[in-house]
């Protein structure tokens, strides 16, 4: 179902976080944040419902005609008439249990510690433990059902018997990945295990309390020390390693201490476990929202200057910054992941264990029975944010993924609504985006987006469609998953191996690629020719965004000639390695060496601002995860009246999110494709002007939706100049882009940048009214 344009954007919440305004859709979901003149048309919008109305009261504001008012208010509501509205009844019947991701052992509840804050009670005396060649079988069993991710904790995992030969047993499977949930004490004894496995995929997370004085008071005297030496024997075998802190009363003020040791140490990522009131929790060790979020948000702004990332934070923006759409309802738990207690017994999370309400069954009845056919585990899956009546009460709630099962279970014994931090997730997605915002702030009165879902992406799962799952507060994230991570290694393997399956239509004259080696040229990956369409001139410095082995690069130094310099950029190993190997040949066959190739990412270009002519890219731009901020870079890199000249995929339908989520159309340009009215909406978000279409064909049909190649062109503006023009024709008249009506044959005074199109449409009269621009 669609509605019209105005009715759509008059169904989002205005939010304000730090004095950014923030519309939410809460039902798609999506969000965006606007100018601050967007801002106010938008409210008047809301309060109007009349496009009219507002576009009178903004030009009473703006000093502005009422006629160009509208004209800006029809541009953006255009970015929001594409929008189609389903009906969510719940996360049921839009999932299958295909496939086990995650399995958890708690192994044992024995530990060598005993900590006043654990939820399992664990320690020395403790000894529920499993049996090792139960866990053998499980392991083989989930194998079986896909299971490439095992989880150990405890207790301490490392004080069970042949825990390490169990985890060998996993590591035979290629793709496996074992992670240890552990306090490290026990870890000296395992140095020479750790000296042969593959430290690529075995992660640690180490428990560490903050500095020495508060991980002693949980701990023991003594504990910190030694979880400090278990940390350097981690790092100089090279394994993966988190820190994580359960967070409390007695902890919260040392939450950004834990930054400094991991700094400190090397490690680049930690967790922070929200307190449960479980075990020998007590509800005094709830810390309040507000100071929690303080806490975080201090703990951030020092793990930002350190290098550390939170998974935290991190996981809230992968969902914050997935595309448009995407409803995360509640977590993974009975549909991709499971645990298994010290008892022997079947959980859905790992928290759960213990719980007898919570138990699905034993392991003797076999792991996939229970993971099918218990009705526990069919109680989590059918459960749905949509269960409580809080669902209508939290705009934000398909973006914070309705709270956390185990948190409200624990709280409450039910599964939705009753999680005591979802509070705390609210302020962490409106941060997250408002930081957003401000990182693409504009000045000026004009009405655009700073912001909007969907054009980053910060990581992204196969499997993740129209609604997705939460994780585990255990552990969060994994590295690896990030969008440059997994499109580098599908032009790495291009560049090592010809890719035929990449459709690439160009087709270069001879006399342009004479002087190339064929090496470069069997190994270009594209959907167009910007570096033949940018009329290049001697002198020139052109910029190609992901020059892959070179191809566009070395026809671009033949075209400026000894004069000018091309610069070459990409992430790719591989492809820099094949690119600069012909380098030197391309280089002897001209005469000249004028090409140098960068290694970086198209958001954070190696290159001073306002330094040059052209930058041109072949169907790379669609590859990037966070667009906004690659087209923000073109922009600061090009010169005042420079112009960049860009190939790549778009589409004018709507196409579903299976397609944009698929890691292999990713990787060819068609998964990241731009929208067409979305991208010509980005450009003058950032201030391009004159943006237009050069070329556009059918590149290809997924799944019966076409996919477009289009070439297209826009200017940085330049100094201003004010003159008349004539508008020859052959329309009755045409709407610049600031909404001044030029009518055809009448004489009309414009001030015009670089981006106006001076061609032979317009006359461009000099002071004594004779046409100057024609002879």
């Amino acid at each position: 179902m669609k509605k019209s344009a105005l009715d759509t954007i008059c169904s989002y919440t205005r939010l304000e976080h730090d004095g950014v305004p923030i519309y939410i859709n809460p039902e798609m979901p999506d969000w965006f944040v606007p100018s601050g003149r967007g801002d106010h048309i938008v409210q008047g919008l809301l309060e109007r419902r009349s496009l009219l109305d507002t576009a009178r009261a903004d030009a009473e504001v703006c000093g502005c005609t009422a006629e160009q008012s509208f004209f800006h208010i029809k541009k953006l509501l255009s970015r929001f008439d594409h929008i189609s509205w389903d009906t969510y009844a719940g996360r049921h019947g839009l999932h299958q249990l295909t496939r086990l991701k995650e399995c958890w052992f708690h192994l044992t509840n024995r530990c060598n510690m005993s900590c006043t804050h654990c939820m399992f009670s664990s320690s020395p005396a403790e000894y529920d433990t499993l049996k090792g060649d139960d866990v053998r079988a499980s392991v083989r069993q989930a194998l079986g059902l896909g299971c490439r991710i095992f989880y150990f904790t405890g207790g301490e995992p490392f004080v069970f018997q042949d825990f390490t030969s169990i985890c060998d047993e996993i590591l035979g499977e290629p793709d496996a990945h074992v992670v240890i949930l552990t306090n490290g004490l026990a870890v000296p004894q395992y140095a020479d295990w750790l000296s042969v496995i593959d430290t690529q995929r075995v992660h640690f997370q180490v428990s560490v309390e903050g500095e020495d004085a508060c991980h002693e008071r949980i701990r023991g005297k003594g504990s910190y020390k030694r979880v400090v030496a278990a940390l350097e024997i981690l790092r100089s075998h090279g394994c993966h390693c988190t820190l994580a802190m359960s967070v409390g009363t007695d902890t919260v003020a040392s939450m950004d201490n834990l930054i400094d040791i991991a700094a400190g140490l090397g490690i680049h990522t930690v967790h922070y476990m929200w307190f449960f009131q479980k075990g020998k929790g007590r509800s005094a060790d709830f810390v309040i929202i507000d100071r929690l979020f303080q806490a975080l948000k201090a703990a951030a702004k020092k793990a930002d200057t350190a290098g550390v990332l939170i998974d935290n934070v991190e996981i809230f923006k992968s969902q914050v910054f997935s595309q448009a759409g995407t409803r995360f309802d509640l977590s993974n738990a009975a549909w991709q992941s499971l645990a298994v207690g010290p008892d022997g017994r079947v959980y859905p999370t790992p928290a759960m264990i213990g719980d007898d309400a919570m138990s699905a069954g034993y392991i003797h009845q076999g792991i996939e029975q229970v993971w099918r056919e218990s009705t526990i585990m069919q109680k989590v899956r059918t459960a749905s944010l949509l269960d409580h009546a809080s669902y209508t009460q939290n705009p934000l709630r398909f973006l914070v993924g309705g709270g956390d099962i185990d948190h409200s279970f624990i709280n409450s014994g039910s599964l939705v609504g009753y999680d005591p931090y979802v509070g705390l997730y609210n302020r962490i997605v409106l941060d997250q985006i408002a930081g957003e915002a401000r990182r693409h702030a504009v000045e000026g009165d004009r009405v655009c987006l700073v912001a909007r879902m969907g054009e980053r992406l910060h990581e992204c799962e196969e499997d993740m469609d129209a609604c997705a799952f939460t994780h585990s507060n255990c552990v969060l994230s994994l590295p690896g998953t990030d969008g440059h991570a997994l499109v580098k290694t599908f032009y790495s393997s291009a560049a090592e191996e010809p890719n035929e399956d990449i459709v690439n239509p160009v087709c270069y004259a001879e006399e342009d690629i004479t002087h190339i080696p064929r090496e470069s040229r069997v190994r270009s990956y594209g959907c167009g020719s910007p570096v033949l369409d940018c009329g290049l001139k001697e002198g020139e410095t052109l910029l190609d965004m992901g020059s892959g082995t070179g191809v566009e690069c070395f026809i671009a130094a033949k075209k400026v000639g000894s004069g000018g310099s091309v610069i070459g950029i990409d992430m790719a190993d591989a492809m820099l390695s094949v690119a600069r190997a012909s380098q030197k040949k391309v280089a002897e066959n001209l005469g000249y060496s004028n090409v140098t190739f960068h290694k970086a990412f198209l958001e954070q270009l190696p290159v001073s601002s306002d330094s040059v002519d052209v930058v041109i890219s072949n169907c790379v731009i669609n590859l990037s995860p966070d667009k906004r901020a690659t087209m923000s870079e073109v922009y600061r890199i090009l010169k005042p009246g420079g112009r960049l000249m860009i190939s790549d995929i778009a589409y004018d339908t709507d196409i579903p999110l299976s397609i944009k989520y698929n890691e292999k159309l990713r990787g060819e340009c068609i998964g990241g494709a731009f929208r067409e009215p979305e991208l010509f909406g980005l450009l003058e978000d950032i201030g391009f002007e004159g943006a237009r279409l050069h070329k556009r064909f059918l590149y290809r049909e997924v799944r019966g939706y076409p996919f477009y190649s289009i070439t297209y062109s826009a200017v940085k503006p330049s100094d201003a100049e004010s003159g008349d023009i004539v508008y020859r024709g052959p329309f009755a008249g045409v709407l610049t882009e600031s909404g001044q009506l030029l009518q055809r044959g009448i004489r009309t005074g414009l001030t015009r940048s670089s981006g106006f199109p001076v061609d032979d449409s317009v006359f461009v009269l000099d002071d004594a009214g004779n046409v100057s621009n024609i002879e």
